[in-house]
């Protein structure tokens, strides 16, 4: 076999790669970029695409709702939980939770235990969520079960002057009616309207 056999050989191969090489490559381009088995890296998923799963929230760790699985700052966070209303005994002016419903009537104390509101335009059992911890209160005496068997009491706030008939929230988390539950500052809240009982002023 002569030189310049091998020669044309050694041509043909050549071009056969070449037009080998522009066909794979117009077909990965074709498929929308290189073939990743080539190049795996495992469980990793570098794709921008697809769907995010977006939580809004607080994402301050320093502020008082600060939850680690949001991945989106709504604004939301606060810092100081307290009564905005200036005429309570435990008015804070540092307060930012003074848009939050409720607020004052959840925070302040106007003389009569913290979450109690003042008599004139107070509304037992109209469904707001009233300070029921047994830890707030004093001189407390069983006076009678609700017709589903809740007990309910005679007492009153601690350094407080009115006598009130109510729950006490532990019972009603023994008893199984976690969903009229709440917490503020560590004490458990009480919504009435879930319950068969209404808070009254005895005095």
């Amino acid at each position: 076999m002569g030189k310049n056999t091998y020669i044309v050989i050694i041509i043909s191969i050549c071009l056969v790669l070449v037009v080998w090489f522009y066909t794979e490559k117009k077909i990965i381009e074709n498929k929308g970029g290189m073939n990743t088995d080539m190049f795996s890296f495992g469980s990793l998923d570098f794709s921008t695409t697809g769907t995010t799963n977006i939580l809004n929230g607080c994402s301050d760790p320093d502020a008082l709702n600060y939850n680690s699985d949001v991945t989106h700052d709504d604004g939301s966070c606060f810092f100081v939980y307290g009564c905005c209303d200036t005429n309570a005994t435990n008015y804070d002016a540092s307060a930012d939770t003074c848009d939050f419903a409720d607020n004052d009537l959840m925070t302040c104390d106007y003389g009569q235990g913290i979450g109690v509101a003042v008599p004139e335009t107070s509304g037992f059992g109209s469904g707001w969520g009233l300070f029921s911890d047994i830890r707030l209160k004093e001189n407390i005496n069983k006076i009678g079960l609700s017709p589903s068997g809740i007990p309910i009491y005679s007492f009153n706030y601690i350094n407080g002057k009115d006598i009130y008939s109510g729950v006490m929230a532990q019972d009603l988390i023994k008893l199984g009616y976690q969903n009229s539950i709440s917490i503020v500052d560590n004490y458990y809240m009480v919504d009435y309207s879930k319950i068969d009982v209404k808070m009254k002023k005895l005095n």
